[in-house]
């Protein structure tokens, strides 16, 4: 969570009282599960994730009403419901989607061969694709305490350095040398042309805009999750995430190309992510963030995944790989 999460509006909470009867989650991580709570006299299946301390707790779960509140109405997309938090606990307690399953999945199992032919999908993804934008334009048009928009981009720059350092160190021999030399330099020039430019300012952002933190349900609702690193950040930040996520999907095969090139049509001109000079440049270094991020969670989790993520997570991995050390950047 960054520091700047705080400066999300502090907000009151209801403070429960729980006790857990039965954890039924068949998630691994330890922090963020689903399980049966009791709640005074009444029992209920609700999400609950576990903080290491107080701040991090009501940083996320104010992150989560602000951006609930910000963009309801707005759009078709909604944000994560907090039922309340557990000081004593530190526990964050939020509505249960049953049913729902993450974007991705959808995605990857609507697009698949066993798929094809089949009338099963309830959004296609051009459709959600649509709904995801104007639910990003809400949340990045809404006015912030700092009035919206305050200038900087240090904080992308340096987690563009310390995942390539993390590549040279840790997995060396993933990238080229010679590729990380360029990638290096293209930050270094980008960070120097950055502070000529009139027009570039930060507001509020997911921080984590990705698949894995969208929901969808059986009637095709479509559900925010995980503020946990919200912040003040470049918009462009949230909507490159985003386009990667489809544009790795439309690398594993030319069919999952053609589902998905009308998505990253969509975005690029939505927000004009290719229009000439400064915003095609931003582009390009979002576009290493993403690719640099997509090879180290591969590197780091794929012990963890059975053979169907596994072989997911690889060929969007390698995808990455190939574009980095093509250098045909288009900036």
């Amino acid at each position: 969570m960054s520091s700047s999460a705080t400066e999300v509006p502090s907000q009151t909470w209801p403070q429960i009282g729980i006790e857990l009867l039965e954890q039924v989650s068949s998630r691994v991580n330890p922090r963020s599960q689903t399980g049966v709570v009791r709640r005074g006299d009444t029992k209920e299946l609700l999400h609950f994730k576990r903080f290491e301390d107080l701040d991090q707790l009501y940083c996320e779960a104010n992150a989560l009403r602000w951006a609930r509140e910000a963009t309801l109405g707005r759009a078709d997309v909604t944000v994560a419901n907090v039922v309340g938090i557990c000081p004593e606990q530190c526990l964050m307690l939020t509505e249960y989607y049953s049913q729902y399953e993450s974007l991705f999945n959808y995605l990857w199992n609507s697009t698949s061969l066993l798929a094809f032919g089949r009338r099963f999908r309830s959004l296609t993804p051009t459709e959600i694709t649509e709904q995801l934008v104007r639910w990003l334009k809400a949340l990045h048009g809404t006015e912030s305490p700092a009035n919206g928009y305050v200038p900087g981009s240090l904080p992308c720059l340096k987690m563009i350095r310390a995942k390539l350092d993390a590549l040279e160190t840790r997995f060396s021999g993933t990238v080229s040398s010679a590729t990380l030399k360029r990638l290096r330099g293209f930050a270094d020039r980008f960070e120097s042309e950055v502070a000529l430019e009139q027009n570039v300012g930060t507001c509020r952002i997911h921080g984590d805009f990705v698949m894995s933190n969208v929901m969808i349900g059986p009637a095709g609702q479509l559900v925010v999750l995980d503020l946990a690193d919200s912040r003040f950040g470049w918009p462009a930040e949230d909507v490159v995430q985003l386009w990667h996520q489809f544009w790795a999907l439309g690398q594993v095969s030319r069919r999952r190309l053609r589902e998905f090139r009308p998505c990253l049509e969509l975005i690029e001109v939505g927000f004009g992510l290719r229009e000439p000079g400064f915003s095609a440049k931003q582009f390009v270094l979002l576009r290493h963030l993403n690719a640099i991020t997509s090879l180290l969670i591969f590197k780091i989790h794929a012990n963890q995944l059975g053979w169907g993520g596994f072989v997911a997570a690889r060929k969007q991995a390698m995808a990455s790989l190939q574009w980095l050390e093509s250098g045909n950047w288009g900036a």
